[in-house]
């Protein structure tokens, strides 16, 4: 997905039927698409993408205000679907459960169930399921008459790898009327798509090949590549994860269906809540408007407001090991997760403020304030990052024992430097315009020779930096 011509050809071609094909077709021509190069990727688990839409369409009906009993069909709903991707993604563990079991059974110690791997997406297009079961529960959205518009929201090719989890009334909404491609949006689109291959090709891939080598000796590290480890990593993950949004914004844009912004420079974030309201934008939304809430609402009937910090705190703590525990099995990412739900909660007991600007005070004041948020913010994202690095816990803590094993002054090179100043200095250009022009179409504001020169340093980077290894996109896992 996005980085093969097969892939842009399929793309341009389904753009162009839909030009051609009449408005009441072009969403049965995206759900066929959609399901046929779902195939191609993940040919083992189409079947269950198809059950899932059939299942939610089904059970959407049964939950809504008015129906009997239901309550019980909407837990229903949440058990399915969260237990397919329970599943799926603990694998590993319920085999670990069953097999002394069936052994005693005298069943084969290979069931059925060790043969089991992750499909493609489903960490996503089941959280749109959800979504859109939780939206029809809550009365802020009928059930959908067509099986064909739920389909697509669910399986839409573009963003079922790895995001961004759209919404159902907006999207769904879009799907009721016909889309032509206008010329605004082909170049809106075609600009995403570039800024996209931007991130991934011409700073996220270069440092794939580096980062491969190193973590299985951790032991051997010696600080200065360990701190290389650190800051590519941390620069990689986004850009590889930005990217794909980008490029999944922009396929969505040429075929008129919405999609919000999944990233706003978070590593300009001040503050741990500022970098969950800027990083994965649309996960953060969805944990919070799914989980964060209704457990605060849940505390807030059982304990009233005179305990409204500590319900906070909870909250926090629940809805971020959640978070953790979405993106990967084993303790180290319900881990990651506690930890932004640490971080989070001390913000919020200590520093209540912290993201308000302060009225009336010196400018140089709100730099260093500015600045020092800065600093803090990314040491502590960057360093929990490692949690999604490092393949153990043990190799975590081994890890950072290898940061301060030494002095890392004399071991540093100008290629070292060059490794990782160059992918820094091109995100930091690309992000500074976004964030001064607040627009991720930024170019599109720019005086003509500044346009030219962004363009030019774009396509430079791609075409000389960009590696000839094909690295996956790191969400994609996920």
């Amino acid at each position: 997905m996005f980085t093969t011509w097969e892939f842009w050809l399929f793309v341009i071609a389904v753009v162009a039927l839909c030009q051609i094909v009449p408005g009441k077709w072009q969403n049965l021509l995206l759900l066929a698409a959609s399901l046929a190069i779902y195939t191609y990727l993940e040919p083992r688990f189409v079947l269950l993408l198809a059950a899932m839409i059939l299942f939610n369409y089904w059970i959407a009906r049964r939950v809504v205000p008015s129906f009997p009993q239901r309550q019980r069909y909407f837990w229903a709903a949440i058990v399915a679907n969260v237990g397919v991707l329970a599943l799926f993604k603990y694998r590993l563990g319920i085999v670990s459960l069953m097999t002394p079991i069936l052994s005693k059974l005298g069943v084969a110690n290979e069931p059925l169930i060790t043969n089991l791997l992750l499909p493609l997406g489903l960490s996503f297009y089941s959280f749109r399921a959800l979504a859109y079961i939780f939206d029809v529960h809550n009365g802020q959205l009928e059930p959908e008459g067509s099986l064909i518009d739920l389909g697509l929201y669910i399986a839409f090719f573009p963003q079922i790898v790895s995001g961004p989890i759209a919404r159902p009334p907006p999207f769904i909404g879009a799907l009721k009327s016909t889309r032509r491609l206008t010329q605004e949006q082909f170049i809106d689109g075609l600009t995403f798509i570039f800024m996209g291959l931007f991130y991934k090709i011409a700073i996220a891939d270069p440092l794939y090949s580096s980062l491969q080598m190193s973590v299985p000796n951790i032991r051997a590290l010696t600080s200065a590549a360990a701190w290389s480890e650190f800051i590519a990593f941390t620069i990689r993950i986004y850009a590889d994860f930005a990217g794909y949004s980008l490029l999944a914004i922009g396929v969505s844009t040429w075929f008129g269906l919405p999609v919000m912004q999944n990233f706003r420079q978070p590593y300009f974030s001040r503050t741990i809540s500022e970098f969950w309201d800027r990083w994965h934008i649309s996960l953060s939304t969805w944990i919070r408007d799914y989980i964060f809430y209704p457990v605060s609402r849940a505390l807030l009937r059982r304990w009233g407001n005179k305990h409204a910090r500590t319900i906070q705190v909870i909250a926090f703590l629940i809805s971020m090991t959640l978070s953790g525990m979405w993106h990967g099995t084993g303790l180290k990412f319900a881990l990651w997760g506690g930890l932004h739900g640490i971080y989070l909660s001390f913000e919020r007991v200590f520093f209540p403020r912290a993201r308000i600007k302060p009225k009336n005070a010196p400018r140089w004041r709100v730099w260093i304030q500015t600045i020092v948020g800065m600093a803090i913010t990314l040491a502590a994202v960057s360093a929990a990052w490692m949690l999604f690095r490092v393949d153990s816990l043990t190799g975590v803590f081994v890890f950072f024992q290898r940061l301060f094993s030494s002095n890392p002054l004399p071991a540093i090179t100008f290629l070292w430097i060059i490794k990782l100043l160059v992918p820094f200095v091109l995100l930091l250009i690309i992000d500074s315009l976004q964030a001064v022009s607040n627009n991720p179409l930024f170019i599109w504001q720019m005086r003509f020779p500044w346009r030219v020169a962004i363009c030019t340093l774009f396509i430079i980077a791609i075409f000389i930096l960009g590696s000839q290894t094909r690295a996956p996109f790191i969400y994609a896992g996920f």
